[in-house]
């Protein structure tokens, strides 16, 4: 069979007719959705490059390009060979592509990878990277070696040295800070220290730790920047409550691991933030008071059957 390049929808239509007729019923084919991950590799000057792995199949698949610019397009099966398949273009509103071309892949024994390079998909605004992604596959993103905290839709993920994050037919909002500054705030109440360790583009202030009211103070510089914040759980125990000035604001809160919290906030203004624990150090955590009435009701049942003897 000819391999098939770059056609019209025209003459792709014609292809189908005379050479798969099987695939038309009462309106022309031009592949089932692709049965397909996609691997996405970042790099620290935000190019980006896409991975297509598309399970082999007998039947017409369809795949579309992500949402982006594409160039260096490569297609081949698993053993090198360039399969069948056309470029198509199409005005058809339901692809979800900012382009109007997709690839329309002929049956093939063996899986196939497509690959290209994407431009116009990764920002950079105000030493922050975003890209805006959908596509209803599922998709690992592969990020630069220093990046080990990003924001999904705002929430915090923690990727460590995995270097990978996993979506699953994806529509997600991707923000992270390439070699992210990171600094610490020590607090030192009676003999201890404890260090709160801050990531964030801004510029932090007049870092207080308020005792008697729990609480722990900062002025921030620069609006619409990530502030996260890991803290002690000996020094402000959770749950948190954050206020920007006077007004409670959204902050995603998760574990880092069994001696540390993390506090996410987005501030859309500058000013102080006062984020407010349910106990602070020296007082008792919440457990120790449970312990505590534990305890006094197992001496108060044994003295109990002391007495009765």
């Amino acid at each position: 069979m000819v391999k098939l390049k770059k056609i019209t929808f025209t003459i792709l239509t014609i292809i189908l007719f005379s050479s798969f007729p099987q695939l038309f019923a009462q309106q022309i084919s031009l592949g089932d959705p692709a049965n397909q991950d996609l691997e996405i590799s970042i790099t620290e000057n935000g190019e980006v490059h896409v991975i297509h792995n598309i399970v082999k199949s007998s039947k017409v698949q369809q795949v579309l390009f992500v949402n982006g610019t594409y160039s260096d397009l490569k297609v081949i099966d698993v053993d090198g060979n360039e399969p069948t398949y056309s470029l198509v273009t199409s005005s058809a509103n339901e692809l979800i592509t900012s382009t109007n071309e997709f690839i329309s892949l002929f049956p093939t024994s063996k899986n196939v990878i497509i690959e290209y390079d994407l431009e116009d998909v990764l920002y950079l605004i105000n030493g922050t990277w975003r890209w805006d992604y959908l596509y209803l596959a599922e998709t690992v993103f592969y990020f630069p070696e220093k990046v080990d905290l990003l924001f999904a839709n705002a929430n915090p993920v923690l990727i460590g040295d995995n270097k990978g994050m996993k979506c699953h037919g994806c529509q997600v909002t991707i923000q992270y800070v390439f070699d992210e500054p990171i600094f610490n705030q020590i607090v030192k109440w009676e003999d201890e220290e404890f260090t709160v360790v801050f990531r964030t583009l801004s510029e932090i202030t007049l870092f207080t730790f308020d005792q008697p009211r729990r609480m722990i103070i900062f002025d921030i510089n620069e609006p619409d920047q990530f502030v996260t914040m890991f803290i002690p759980l000996e020094l402000l125990w959770n749950p948190y409550d954050v206020y920007l000035n006077d007004k409670n604001i959204n902050k995603n809160r998760f574990l880092v691991n069994e001696t540390h919290v993390g506090i996410s906030v987005k501030p859309h203004t500058s000013g102080t933030i006062y984020i407010i624990g349910t106990s602070a150090v020296p007082e008792f955590p919440i457990f120790i008071p449970l312990f505590i009435a534990l305890t006094t009701v197992i001496i108060l049942q044994f003295r109990s059957k002391l007495n009765l003897r």
